[in-house]
């Protein structure tokens, strides 16, 4: 069963198309690679999918649906989460504070990615960028997501 797919998919930046016409699926439940060089469009694949950009053309479909007009907010909501390079984390937060926005109780997390713990009163802007990438991925994991992009 493929859970998350795109369909012709086309998203343009101002004048510039950085996708034309993309197709493909994610089979489930595992793990689906998607690989290029600099500048192929793979973060902008990944951001079609949960929503972050509109597509100009085309379509997502999420689950059986399509859900090419229903916002990041609402895909993330039903278990398609994006977990971007940058700007993942709340700096000015603690890292409790951040993985409680997602769930009050931490401990899957914690679990997960035991290194956290010490680290738990501290601002997340201050962590190096490999604890903010497990702080991230841990609010995914927190999140109950069903597909998680990274």
């Amino acid at each position: 069963m493929t859970l998350v797919s795109l369909h012709h998919a086309r998203v343009r930046y101002g004048p510039l198309e950085a996708l034309h016409g993309v197709t493909l699926a994610a089979p489930g439940p595992g793990l689906t690679v998607l690989l290029g060089r600099n500048g192929s469009g793979r973060t902008t694949v990944l951001r079609a999918l949960a929503g972050a950009v509109p597509l100009s053309g085309g379509s997502v479909r999420w689950d059986g649906a399509d859900v090419t007009g229903v916002p990041a907010h609402e895909r993330a909501r039903r278990g398609l989460c994006l977990v971007p390079e940058r700007q993942a984390v709340f700096g000015s937060l603690t890292v409790r504070e951040n993985l409680a926005l997602t769930a009050p109780d931490p401990e899957p997390a914690l679990a997960a990615y035991p290194a956290l713990r010490p680290l738990l009163e501290r601002r997340a802007g201050t962590l190096s960028g490999g604890e903010q990438r497990m702080l991230a991925l841990s609010r995914a994991l927190l999140a109950r997501a069903r597909v998680v992009l990274v």
